[in-house]
């Protein structure tokens, strides 16, 4: 089937090109784990903010629990935000933590198909190239942002239980049998209350357990569970409104250019097409499957993997279509994308191996295409920790008590009404963004002279160019380095707050503006000889206004005067991806 070990020997740039390809796959995987880290959104975003306000009273919980959000019933994803809350406050890591892990089970579950399909040769060439799909930072909305942690828990949570209802065919007793099936059940009826496309998990249950020749009553059991979920979802939420909202046509286009998102942000039309090549070539496997009656190592569990992936693209499309196409792109849905394209090349492999002309050709081409994405793995984590750092500006307003409807956008679309009681609820648990203790306060350094800092410090007014803003827009280099920066009004006393600033320096920017603000600083590297600052100020009683660079400990390193107040600067942000949509996040 494989390359025996006396070959592998003889052949040694076979080996070399199996290890690069391992290391290749694990470099992915450090790199995802990094980044998720390094970007984990310390400041709620989007969705996180309506969930947070829920925490406010057992009552309001317990109706939103239940809840359907963008008609999906988010019932563990949503308690997982509660234990965060509970837990640490915020950010949280469980939810960080659970989405790490469910990467990993689909690795897992992947690895484990490809090793029971081939020789070890084969099935390590094999990993390095699962490892890769399933560690894109592509996909890093699903653990960087709480409030998408369902995407990546309900991809584990289906590998699981389709791989353990394919084990329980041939479990070697009764008890370990059953142990499966339980286990399996589990697992499908967490991802039912974990996403809308967990309740098509049963029947797909019910049919690789009729395939494995499990007993009529475990396939009845499953199809029973997958009917009761239906109507608990019908029960909550009635029939989807926006199920039929598209024309056939856009929805059949949307699903085939789901199953290539990662393409359809550069291509859309490349997209579908790829879309379409995948679906009838998983046709054409599953038909050779089922006409030759028996399955070959793992096979049910990959076709079930990939079957769960046409499901998902299917079910998301009614609804999502009238967006456009470039929506199939969003980066939380990628792992679903991914772990349908790993399943499916394991699948794909020809069973002679490393032996025949494919199989070795794949033994170049898979660590080829790993080496090309690498760079791109890095620039898109480094896209999201941009994100991330634009956030916690974006935040600043908040905490410095000003209006700021450009960056308050940033954190949620529909502005300070949604964002305000999620923020109430973190600042009576004493979040730290949330605090600026100093705000108000007369400045312990008033009056005294300090030495001068060395740069300029700017305050804007945002309504000089139609934008609605109750203060003062901040921005400032100093060759100092310090800790936080502080605006004092003509009273002495603290109105504003600045912290380093991000690569963005606007509110309302899309994920064009992250990339070309990354790419840019690249290319060419910004002067580090200055300390760049970006906060927000209140007016308090007007100016002058003086700026204190403040060390970690509160100590002053320098003052400065602000220059005050002219109109923001105009932005002019170039278009990198040439074929995403300015509201892909």
């Amino acid at each position: 089937m494989g390359l025996s070990n006396g070959e592998l020997a003889r052949d040694k740039w076979l080996r070399r090109a199996i290890i690069a390809n391992v290391v290749l796959g694990l470099a992915f995987v450090v790199s995802l784990v990094f980044f998720a880290w390094r970007a984990h959104f310390q400041i709620p975003y989007m969705d996180d903010w309506d969930w947070i306000a829920s925490f406010r009273d057992s009552e309001t919980f317990s109706r939103s629990l239940w809840q359907l959000h963008n008609e999906h019933l988010l019932v563990i994803p949503k308690l997982l935000v509660w234990m965060d809350l509970a837990l640490w406050g915020w950010p949280g890591y469980l939810t960080l933590v659970s989405g790490v892990l469910a990467h990993v089970a689909v690795a897992a579950v992947l690895i484990d198909c490809a090793f029971r399909r081939f020789e070890p040769p084969i099935a390590l060439l094999l990993t390095g190239s699962i490892l890769v799909l399933i560690f894109l930072t592509y996909q890093l909305q699903g653990l960087v942002f709480p409030a998408a942690v369902m995407f990546p828990l309900v991809t584990a949570f289906a590998t699981v239980a389709i791989w353990l209802v394919d084990r329980a065919g041939d479990a070697a007793s009764a008890a370990r049998r059953r142990a499966r099936l339980v286990l399996s059940a589990a697992a499908t009826l967490l991802a039912m209350l974990t996403m809308t496309n967990g309740l098509a998990l049963p029947f797909l249950l019910a049919a690789i357990a009729f395939q494995v020749r499990l007993s009529v009553r475990t396939v009845v059991a499953f199809v029973l569970l997958g009917l009761a979920g239906v109507a608990l979802r019908y029960l909550i939420g009635g029939l989807p409104g926006s199920a039929l909202t598209s024309s056939p046509l856009s929805v059949a286009t949307f699903a085939l250019a789901f199953l290539a998102g990662f393409v359809a942000s550069v291509s859309a039309p490349t997209a579908v097409a790829l879309g379409a090549l995948s679906l009838a070539w998983t046709a054409r496997c599953t038909w050779l499957t089922l006409r030759r009656g028996t399955a070959r190592g793992a096979e049910w569990t990959l076709i079930g993997i990939i079957t769960f992936g046409l499901f998902s693209a299917a079910l998301a499309a009614p609804s999502r279509a009238i967006f456009g196409l470039n929506n199939a792109a969003q980066s939380r849905y990628v792992i679903l994308v991914c772990a349908y394209w790993a399943a499916l090349l394991v699948l794909s492999v020809p069973v002679a191996g490393l032996r025949g002309r494919a199989g070795r050709s794949l033994a170049v081409v898979l660590p080829a295409l790993a080496l090309i994405a690498l760079p791109v793995q890095l620039l898109v984590g480094l896209v999201w920790v941009a994100k991330a750092d634009h956030l916690q500006t974006a935040a600043l307003t908040l905490a410095a008590g000003v209006s700021d409807d450009d960056w308050i956008w940033r954190l949620h679309v529909l502005g300070e009404p949604v964002v305000r009681p999620g923020f109430d609820v973190l600042a009576a648990r004493h979040v730290p963004f949330t605090e600026f203790p100093d705000r108000g306060l007369v400045s312990a350094n008033a009056g005294s002279v300090g030495p001068l800092c060395h740069g300029e410090i700017d305050a804007s007014d945002p309504n000089l160019i139609s934008q609605s803003s109750t203060g003062l827009r901040i921005a400032a280099h100093v060759r100092e380095r310090g800790d936080r920066l502080l605006i004092t009004d003509a009273d002495h006393r603290i109105r504003g707050l600045a912290r380093p600033a991000p690569l963005v320096p606007y509110g309302r920017a899309y994920a064009n503006d992250f990339v070309w603000a990354v790419v840019t600083h690249l290319i060419r590297p910004s002067d580090n000889s200055d300390q760049q600052w970006q906060g927000f100020s209140a007016p308090g009683s007007g100016g002058p206004y003086v700026a204190e660079l403040r060390s970690a400990n509160g100590g002053l390193i320098c003052r400065a005067p602000v220059k005050c107040c002219s109109a923001p600067p105009p932005r002019t942000p170039l278009r990198i991806l040439v074929g995403a949509d300015a509201e892909h996040r």
